[in-house]
């Protein structure tokens, strides 16, 4: 028996450490998952990783004719169980600008889809954003289409996560299309968005795409420059590159310019040694608002650094908005979709195993208290038996007929109730009695045989109540009462015993608590 509960018990010890650490795994996967952004320029892939907007690691590898994913398979073996978001921004990247009419009243499909499916590659990964919705004299849905071929080192490295089995590929987004959402939340900020209806050119450096000009007009990305960032240079030299660029814009887009009454604005996200270069610049008299690197939309958090990889990472996790997809896409997040429906399956039937198991265990501990208890009754047994012996010592040894048939009459003999009695007393008495308390007890047990020697008693604790009667009154009224309960049951001997110093008269209600005792000697 002791053999078979150590190895129950090893087996349950074993399935609560398997489930304590289900449990930890199950927990950090649901609430404390990592998630790695890799950012794709021109210049190369950066890889970042955040938990709770907290940056843990970071890692640029640049462009190589013969991709090694070695150092994309050491970095993500770094952080098991994260979420994968890809952020294309490198020249491969397309964008298109189209009006697409909507015929609302035959057209039930999304027009968009539609229109990527008669005018893009299917294995193309694609996004869309609408900017602008005209509705005279017909309604035309202004878009912005990112497209992207799925070739390396974006298919490679999607090789490589999938192989991976502890990484989910979450989704994948173009930056052009994000930034869109970032530079807005900027605008927003600046002098209760002031500079909304303006043409807006947005300047930054970072180590993926070089030196980064967005050119856009309220939601529209009109388009995109980057030019390579001079490392050899001085920051004076990356100033006039910033400061040529601008101008040449202002020129390429006066006119676009001369149309919004030349309202146009510069956002230069640089850190403090450029923007001491750049702040003294005239650009036609237009406004400078310079957004310092570590404080994009006032988040604290961000890192003080000149390329801005890191930072517009870390926002993109927060603002992303527009995910881009492919028919591999789809393919990929149905199998994702399976992965998680079994994962949730497993999970089920390893709740459904511990419940079991958690059920066989309870059964089994009440099987032991049962036994428990039969054993304390049979030791209790066991213990009155000896007291009994000791009590009537003549069904000692009980060799003999007589001694046995002594036991017998025992064992027949019958234990007088108090029940009847008090029944047939409270049917007697007065519905002004209220019973407080009631004790009996068999008088001469050890001569339990001799049933004409033996007695029951029954003691009464009662309350007597009147109303708008005084104390005399009520008294003489309660000693008529007993008297006629003694007539009725004259086969009794009844006593009662008033307390009269604990008689209460409260406003015409008077209780006069007496006891009675009852005794029947015929048991």
């Amino acid at each position: 028996m002791i053999k078979i509960n150590l190895f129950m018990k090893n087996i349950f010890d074993s399935i609560k450490l398997d489930f304590v650490n289900f449990l930890t795994k199950l927990k950090i996967s649901s609430f404390k998952r990592k998630k790695i952004v890799v950012l794709l320029g021109n210049k190369g892939v950066f890889l970042s990783t955040f938990l709770d907007n907290k940056l843990l690691d970071k890692l640029f590898i640049p462009t190589q004719e013969q991709i090694d994913l070695n150092p994309y398979k050491n970095f993500f073996s770094k952080f098991p169980k994260s979420d994968i978001y890809f952020l294309l921004d490198g020249s491969e990247c397309k964008t298109r600008h189209d009006q697409i009419p909507i015929l609302q009243s035959i057209v039930k499909l999304d027009p968009i889809e539609q229109f990527i499916e008669g005018y893009f590659n299917k294995e193309d990964i694609i996004a869309h954003c609408v900017y602008e919705i005209t509705t005279t004299p017909s309604e035309i849905w202004s878009t912005l289409i990112m497209s992207c071929p799925f070739e390396t080192p974006l298919s490679d490295i999607i090789s490589c996560i999938i192989d991976q089995r502890s990484l989910d590929l979450k989704e994948i987004y173009f930056l052009t299309l994000e930034l869109k959402v970032i530079i807005n939340k900027i605008v927003q900020n600046i002098e209760n968005d002031k500079y909304n209806d303006y043409f807006q050119i947005c300047v930054y450096a970072s180590q993926a795409s070089g030196i980064k000009f967005i050119i856009k007009h309220k939601n529209n990305i009109i388009t995109i420059r980057n030019l390579e960032y001079p490392f050899d240079k001085t920051t004076g030299y990356v100033q006039g590159i910033i400061e040529q660029e601008i101008n040449d814009c202002f020129i390429l887009f006066k006119n676009y310019i001369s149309n919004l009454d030349q309202r146009a604005c510069i956002i230069l996200i640089v850190d403090e040694e450029l923007k001491s270069l750049l702040e003294s610049t005239n650009f036609e008299d237009h406004p400078l608002i310079f957004i310092p690197v570590d404080n994009i939309l006032n988040t604290q958090t961000l890192e003080k650094e000149r390329f801005i990889d890191t930072n517009i990472s870390k926002l993109f996790l927060e603002y992303k908005s527009f995910p881009a997809y492919n028919n591999n896409l789809k393919s990929i997040k149905k199998l994702v979709t399976i992965k998680d429906l079994i994962f949730k399956l497993y999970s089920a039937l390893l709740i459904i195993l511990i419940l079991v198991v958690g059920i066989i265990k309870y059964n089994t501990k009440q099987n032991y208290k049962d036994i428990n208890s039969i054993n304390e009754k049979y030791y209790a047994t066991n213990q009155e038996y000896d007291s009994i012996k000791y009590k009537y010592p003549y069904i000692k040894n009980t060799t003999s007929l007589a001694d046995l048939y002594v036991i017998g009459k025992l064992l027949e003999a019958p234990v007088p109730l108090p029940f009847d009695l008090l029944n047939r007393l409270i049917i007697t008495l007065n519905p002004a009695f209220k019973l407080e308390e009631i004790k009996w007890e068999l008088t001469n047990i050890d001569n339990i045989l001799l049933v004409s020697k033996r007695q029951l008693i029954i003691k009464l604790i009662l309350k007597y109540y009147t109303n708008n009667l005084s104390i005399d009154e009520s008294l003489k009224l309660l000693d008529d009462h007993m008297q006629n309960v003694k007539n009725k049951l004259s086969n009794l001997q009844i006593d009662y015993v008033i307390y009269k110093d604990k008689i209460l008269d409260i406003f015409g209600k008077v209780v006069i608590p007496l006891s009675v005792n009852i005794v029947d000697d015929k048991t």
